[in-house]
């Protein structure tokens, strides 16, 4: 890769064992001691009937298994029943809930934005007066915590304030919706040209799910942070056209016979369907954290496109108004809907009330159970249903849908992420990111060197304590923590170790530390390494590197300049070169050859030369793809890695990214 021409940056590495450059202890300790899983649901009745229930009276069900055993703890006043007015004794007191508003530019139309901002204002001091403690967090460019947790109604306030009129709290790409709608019908109906519009869903389809894949991302990393307070604790959420299914809309516009006919089409469908894991690991980590997920659709419903009548390119000439498909409406109500329900929520849709949402919130939280058993019969990190029945029919019982019982290491890391991640830590995250280069697979297990990096800080040194756990599908736990001191202003630091594991879904969680200013930030990413074994051949995940200047520390050296593996977060540099890494395998004893396929479509579409794969060079091998310096202009594009044997695609793998101009020149430090 060829070096680019920069100011070295001044660096020193703290060595090892000096006590004045020892990592920071948090205070973080496994202990052997009796474990016990939770689950709280809400009861709602007379109060009498509430002060009533007994452990008898209750069925619990995880799948098909009923929790014989366990404890029950009433964390509401109706369940102490009516007061003795001659015991001076005030009655029990709720446990403070914890709440956290939540607000996603990047899925909020304008008028959406507009009401979450006056729904948010009305629910502050209705939470406050309840006894909560509320958060507010802003997703947008980045993931930002507006106000940490607190009960000053005036500084909440303030919060929405400064986030309305802050320009870097804006995203019109929910507001422009429709627009891409009606781009796509208006390629439909012109004579010949349903290859371009496929192409244009296509495109379409791509951005939507790297924008909802993020938002869901940042989403699911807020809830991890919920993860060391005591329930009840909601998250409240504000968006309109967050979906699960990202960009499976674009298909209502092709019939059958498309669908059948075209491979862009059939790989739109397949796509469709693993967008949806995203969606899975938030609710996964609603279940094993004991979050109720509140969904609100603030902007309400546009009118949809008739699908009868005229044609749909007359109706928007004659109409001229921008408008989509109802598919695309019913498909954000069912993610909404169902993330509310699964987390043991309620959903808002249709421009809700304000006063009815807030009497909905505190209704569900005012009178909370907590069931602790003991988890041994069930297996830890797999997610099971969930059923709460109570023998009573004057009360009513809801519970959340679904439940995770966390392994040792899913814990460790959760409370590793909880621990750097303290609310007063930092108003805007720190932009601390983990990122996996893939080397090789052999041996059932991957190997791959792991990036946890943080950008530069505007201090005059900095001293990064910097660490990440990566929890595999097994709950196996793989650790690496190092630190660096940086004695010139805006040195970006990078620590990278090489890893081994074992493939499946990898929950990477990145933490830092900056000692001098006492900033903090933690990060989650997901990255899913197939199993070479379960199939004909696999390929991926990708990685996208780009030569950065920062300091980079591996196994104790230290060098100023390094290939830097971008984030899913990240934009590309048009103007520096590019690579794309990925690792592909045979599957099970197959000596047969492959053919190896790879383009990168956009404006700037790049074909690079086809590969063979014969069989005696091994099972696996990493796939390296350069594209040079100023070849990709701004936009969006997307790397297709596909292994085929003869004609037949055996495995796909696509990275899809967006590409910015050319940094500003930075200044020179005073």
């Amino acid at each position: 890769m060829r070096p680019l021409t920069a100011a070295v940056l001044a660096v020193a590495l703290a060595l090892p064992g000096a006590a004045e450059d020892t990592p920071r202890d948090f205070g973080l300790r496994e202990t052997a001691e009796a474990e016990l899983a939770q689950l709280e649901f809400t009861v709602r009745g007379a109060p009498a009937a509430i002060a009533a229930i007994t452990p008898r009276d209750l069925t619990v069900r995880l799948g098909l298994d009923r929790i014989e055993s366990f404890r029950l703890d009433r964390l509401c006043p109706a369940a102490a029943g009516p007061r003795d007015p001659t015991v001076l004794t005030p009655p029990p007191q709720p446990p403070p809930a914890y709440f956290v508003l939540y607000l996603d530019h990047t899925h909020l139309t304008i008028e959406g934005r507009r009401r979450a901002f006056e729904i948010a204002r009305t629910l502050l001091p209705e939470l406050i007066a309840a006894g909560g403690r509320v958060e507010i967090v802003s997703n947008a460019g980045s993931l930002s915590t507006a106000a940490p947790f607190g009960t000053s109604l005036a500084e909440l306030l303030a919060a929405l304030d400064r986030i309305e009129n802050d320009p870097l709290e804006w995203d019109l790409y929910g507001a422009t919706e429709s627009s891409r709608v009606a781009e796509v019908l208006i390629e439909m109906n012109r004579e010949n040209a349903i290859e371009t519009a496929i192409q244009t869903a296509r495109r379409f389809q791509r951005e939507e799910r790297w924008r909802s894949e993020r938002s869901l991302r940042r989403l699911t990393q807020t809830v991890g942070r919920l993860a060391a307070l005591d329930p009840p604790k909601a998250l409240v959420y504000f968006g309109d056209t967050l979906r699960a299914n990202a960009g499976e809309h674009y298909l209502a516009f092709f019939g059958t016979r498309a669908r059948l006919e075209s491979t862009t089409l059939s790989v739109m469908e397949s796509e469709a369907l693993t967008a949806r894991l995203a969606y899975d690991d938030l609710l996964r980590e609603a279940a094993s954290h004991g979050v109720r997920l509140f969904t609100v659709q603030a902007g309400g419903l546009d009118q949809p496109v008739p699908t009868s009548g005229p044609s749909l390119g007359s109706f928007l000439e004659a109409d001229g108004d921008l408008l989509g498909s109802t598919v695309r409406f019913r498909d954000a109500e069912a993610t909404l809907t169902s993330l509310a329900r699964e987390s043991g929520g309620a959903s808002f849709l249709y421009a809700s009330r304000p006063s009815k949402i807030a009497d909905r919130i505190l209704g569900d939280l005012s009178c909370v159970f907590l069931v602790s058993f003991d988890p041994a019969p069930w297996k830890r990190d797999a997610l099971y249903r969930v059923s709460v029945s109570v023998a009573r029919p004057d009360v009513e019982v809801f519970a959340r849908g679904q439940l995770v019982i966390q392994s040792e290491g899913a814990r460790r890391a959760s409370r590793l992420a909880a621990a750097f991640a303290a609310p007063s830590s930092a108003v805007r995250g720190l932009g601390v990111r983990s990122s996996l280069i893939p080397i090789d697979f052999a041996g059932g297990k991957f190997r791959a060197l792991l990036q946890v990096r943080v950008p530069g800080l505007p201090l005059q040194a900095a001293t990064w304590d910097l660490g990440s756990t990566i929890v595999t599908g097994g709950g196996r736990t793989i650790e690496t923590s190092g630190r660096v001191h940086i004695p010139a202003p805006g040195g970006p630091a990078v620590l990278e170790s090489e890893i081994v594991g074992p493939p499946g879904a990898l929950r990477l969680v990145a933490v830092a530390h900056e000692t001098v200013s006492d900033l903090v930030d933690s990060s989650h990413e997901r990255v899913d390494w197939p199993d070479p074994g379960r199939g004909p051949a696999s390929a991926g995940p990708i990685a996208v590197l780009q030569p950065a200047d920062a300091v980079f520390v591996r196994d104790g050296a230290v060098r100023r300049h390094g290939s830097l593996a971008l984030s899913l977060d990240d934009a590309v540099r048009g103007d520096r070169e590019t690579a794309f890494v990925s690792v592909v395998c045979r599957g099970g004893n197959s000596r047969a050859g492959l053919r190896l396929e790879r383009n990168l479509l956009g404006s700037d579409a790049v074909a690079f030369p086809v590969t063979e794969f014969p069989g005696e060079h091994g099972r696996c091998a990493q796939v390296r793809d350069v594209v040079p310096a100023g070849t990709l202009g701004s936009g969006e594009f997307a790397y297709e890695l596909r292994v085929l044997s003869a004609e037949r695609e055996l495995a796909r793998a696509e990275r899809v990214f967006f590409t910015d101009g050319p940094e500003p020149p930075s200044e020179e430090p005073e």
